[in-house]
């Protein structure tokens, strides 16, 4: 079962990678790069865990929409530099 699998698998990467070279050739750009992701199996990441002003996680969506916008409103309102740059 193991031997099938592998053998599978390395036809599956094989397949992958002569659509590559091929796309390579051609020069569609976009297809090269999303084979060469599905390749690497570069999957994005997202975290799903939010936390509290304490560091503690927050599981229900409405304490962290509402923890977002707290955050967000820190952020972007701030006071005016007492030093503005000159531009």
């Amino acid at each position: 079962m193991k031997r099938q699998i592998r053998r599978d698998k390395r036809n599956w990467s094989e397949g992958i990678a002569k659509k590559a070279e091929e796309a390579a050739n051609m020069q569609p750009m976009k297809t090269l790069y999303s084979l060469t992701k599905t390749i690497c199996n570069d999957m994005p990441r997202q975290s799903t865990e939010v936390n509290d002003g304490n560091g503690n996680a927050l599981t229900s969506n409405e304490y962290q929409r509402k923890r977002w916008k707290e955050h967000f409103i820190g952020i972007l309102n701030r006071e005016e530099p007492a030093y503005p740059l000159n531009e």
